[in-house]
């Protein structure tokens, strides 16, 4: 039983459709995901997202698996639709493991004028009982003649009717710069059959129109009349990056903003950010106290390869680890192939996993491998097989350690990866 779950696992891993990249492009591929075990004070791999492309490279499917006994299973799965390459659909599922099947979760679903701009997003849940999906929310917005949208209307699912039900509503003004300056919220009174005042939104901005500080505020239904209730004041560096965030909330009876919470941003040489710091105001202590950070390794291409995660230790004063991603992804294509010869999914088999003594990599008759590399997690090419030109190949486990390294299998044009256990 297990060995057949091991032979499912490893070609879910090989379910990316084959696809050929132009120059200069690249697409995730998949991500590891790691916990800090603080007993053993080690990374350990717990979950892991595969993603599918189309064609076009748009991004069909991401798989969400974990580890339990060294062996891969199903958690979680989005499916994404498209259309004029724009995103119509979203629908999200979930692993049974009682019936070894995926399981509707949620889904939603767009609509878009000429534009591109989205006019209509409704919301659904999966209604196990009658086996379909059950609308639960629909937003309709409207656009001026600059694009911007101007107008939102949002409905509930009413059961009783068995129709859309009015519920909030909100306008939108801009600036001559098209930034927004006021955001009008409202309710729909059923009592009345009228909209009601919510609340009040405006923004500022600076001479580079950089938004510096937008302020909140709501309807008191005492005294019937608008109150703060949020301040958030922005940060930027002279490259027009935002390095700083702070909010404020309304103290009712000293009538002050309080600090609430506040985030700061780093970044390279190149504007991209690598690392931010989340802190929350310590009213006793009259000062920033650390929360989280987040810290970025980016290649030379601007794609974000690794995350680290920490928290703030109280006791010891220092930053804690917490988990860690690793981003993959695939290579650059340049000379195109004729794809119309090619299949669309190629069934790449690796037996058997977990590797003792040495391991086997098949492909369909059709497709011949001409090389494959074996690389750690930390990125580092250990071995190298190539001019193989062959529909099989059979590795040795050498001097490999036990432990999990990704494949990377060539054949032709394409790249394939997989993970593989090290016994």
């Amino acid at each position: 039983m297990r060995k057949g779950l091991y032979v499912l696992l490893i070609l879910a891993n090989f379910s990316l459709p084959l696809f050929c990249q132009q120059e200069n492009q690249e697409v995730l591929d998949k991500t590891n995901i790691y916990k800090w075990d603080s007993q053993t004070s080690e990374w350990v791999w717990t979950q892991r997202i595969l993603y599918t492309y189309d064609e076009s490279l748009n991004l069909v499917k991401g798989n969400y698996l974990y580890l339990s006994d060294a062996i891969w299973i199903n958690q979680w799965q989005f499916i994404y639709s498209y259309e004029d390459g724009n995103r119509t659909e979203v629908v999200y599922r979930y692993w049974d493991l009682q019936n070894s099947d995926w399981v509707n979760n949620s889904r939603y679903t767009y609509a878009y004028d000429e534009y591109g701009n989205r006019t209509e997003f409704i919301s659904y849940y999966w209604d196990a009982q009658n086996n379909d999906w059950q609308a639960v929310s629909f937003e309709t917005s409207t656009y001026n003649s600059n694009q911007k949208r101007t107008q939102g209307l949002l409905y509930f699912w009413d059961n009783q009717i068995n129709d859309w039900s009015k519920n909030r509503h909100y306008n939108t003004q801009y600036d001559n710069n098209g930034n927004p300056t006021d955001e009008f919220f409202y309710h729909w009174d059923l009592g009345i059959n009228d909209w009601e005042n919510d609340g009040h939104l405006y923004f500022e901005y600076d001479i580079n129109g950089n938004r510096t500080k937008f302020e909140s505020r709501y309807l008191d239904p005492v005294t019937v009349s608008l109150q703060p209730n949020l301040l958030v004041t922005e940060a930027y560096n002279s490259y027009g990056n935002r390095t700083e965030g702070i909010y404020y909330h309304m103290d009712t009876q000293t009538s002050e903003w309080k600090g609430q919470w506040r985030y700061n941003y780093s970044y390279d040489a190149n504007g991209i950010r690598t690392a931010e710091v989340n802190s929350h105001w310590d009213a006793n202590a009259g000062d920033w106290v650390f929360d989280s950070r987040n810290l970025l390794d980016i290649d030379i291409n601007g794609n974000p390869t690794q995350e680290l995660h920490y928290q703030w230790d109280t006791g010891t004063d220092e930053w804690k680890y917490l988990g860690k991603e690793k981003h993959y992804y695939t290579f650059v294509v340049t000379d195109l192939p004729d794809t119309s010869l090619i299949p669309e999914i190629v069934d790449v088999q690796v037996y058997p996993n977990p590797v003792t003594d040495y391991m086997t990599i098949e492909t369909p008759d059709s497709i011949n491998i001409t090389k494959v590399e074996i690389i750690d997690l930390y990125g580092r090419i250990l071995s190298t097989t190539d001019n193989i030109n062959s529909t099989s190949v059979t590795l040795q486990k050498g001097n490999l350690q036990t432990g999990i390294y990704i494949l990377r299998i060539h054949t032709g044009n394409y790249i394939h990866t997989a993970d593989v256990m090290v016994r």
